[in-house]
């Protein structure tokens, strides 16, 4: 018992040191995810097949109800709020791509540093602005 807690103890500190706090919050909400889908795969196998039925049909007509009314919705708005909402909904949908590529590429152009050309190591941690010719 107390050597399975000790195992996932230091893995948790391991990945805590590695990926950090985002991570650790991220495989923490999976975590909850996958086992509340379990119990309620569970309890969705539990119950007899017509409460299934309507359940899954009650379902359905609640996802057609507010879908076709939000259609709706949208047919009712002038074509200049719709251009609109539309584009605002594009530039916020580039801009999050382009911060998230931009986050891979720091940690590519971060990670890629170091490397030794001509007997001296480019990048090293000397202070934010400073060339590696800069002593």
């Amino acid at each position: 018992m107390y050597r399975w807690l000790i195992h996932w103890w230091l893995l948790w500190r391991l990945i805590n040191w590695w990926f950090g706090f985002w991570l650790r919050l991220f495989l923490l909400w999976r975590f909850i995810y996958w086992w509340f889908g379990l119990r309620l795969l569970f309890l969705w196998w539990r119950i007899n097949w017509w409460l299934r039925l309507r359940l899954f049909l009650f379902w359905r007509f609640i996802y057609w109800w507010f879908g076709f009314r939000l259609l709706f919705l949208w047919r009712r708005i002038n074509w200049w709020l719709r251009l609109r909402l539309l584009l605002l909904w594009w530039f916020i949908n580039r801009g999050l791509m382009f911060i998230r590529w931009g986050f891979h590429l720091r940690r590519f152009i971060n990670r890629s540093r170091g490397l030794p050309i001509v007997g001296r190591l480019i990048g090293t941690k000397r202070g934010s602005g400073e060339s590696h010719h800069s002593k």
